[in-house]
């Protein structure tokens, strides 16, 4: 068999009675969903459960349960977000091509940020710490009655901490602990950058078809420490 009659064969194997969604450089796609995960409304008031596939709006607070887990996957750019188990955080997010920030506040839990070079900058806040970022992986922790912690992983990531007005850049191999006390950067553990990777990662091929302007998407899920 040619190589490209493989391709051909994998392709039609993998995405053979699925359409991929609409071209919408806004969009939110939920890339994975395990155990309890829901979404509310802007006021809060009304929930829905999270399931693969799902687009989720701009504004929307997303909650996963005590063995929860959330990956969003942002189109086309392929930055992505994991929120770990017991996380509530609030989405906002711009278009692949603005030059507005993606602003993420994290109400409790731990988000994984994974924020490529062609994704808008990002900016996430929780009570003690506000981030600013491009072209990084790191992790966002916050205790809101306690501190914030930031793990960098890869590229660099500007905290601010909120009670002593002071800012500090961490980079690769950094964490930092944000606090009613100030703010603290040290070198992270083995451990901690461990815990970083995102458990999850994607590789697609979008197909467009002319003739009735479709198309399908050739997905490669692998895993490793991003």
């Amino acid at each position: 068999m040619s190589r490209a009659a493989f391709f051909l064969a994998l392709f039609s194997v993998l995405a053979w009675g699925k359409k991929a969604p609409p071209r919408d450089p806004s969009m939110a796609v939920v890339r994975q969903s395990a155990g309890e995960v829901r979404s509310l409304d802007k006021d809060t008031s009304v929930a829905a459960e999270v399931k693969l596939g799902d687009v989720i709006a701009s504004g929307r607070t997303l909650v996963t349960g005590e063995n929860g887990l959330l990956v969003l996957r942002f189109h086309p750019d392929f930055g992505r977000i994991e929120a770990r188990a017991k996380t509530r955080f609030l989405l906002g997010y711009s278009r692949a091509d603005s030059a507005k920030p993606r602003r993420i506040r994290l109400d409790e839990g731990q988000l994984v940020f994974g924020i490529p070079k062609q994704s808008p900058s990002v900016q996430a806040e929780d009570t003690h710490s506000r981030l600013k970022a491009d072209n990084a992986r790191f992790s966002f922790a916050s205790d809101p009655k306690i501190q914030s912690t930031i793990v960098v992983l890869d590229g660099a990531v500007e905290v601010h901490n909120r009670s002593k007005d002071i800012t500090s850049t961490v980079r690769r191999g950094q964490k930092a602990v944000s606090d009613v006390d100030g703010l603290r950067v040290s070198d992270a553990s083995d451990g901690e950058l461990e815990q970083v990777g995102l458990r999850q990662n994607v590789m697609e091929v979008d197909f467009w078809n002319p003739e009735n302007e479709e198309f399908s998407t050739l997905e490669v899920e692998y895993e490793s420490n991003f």
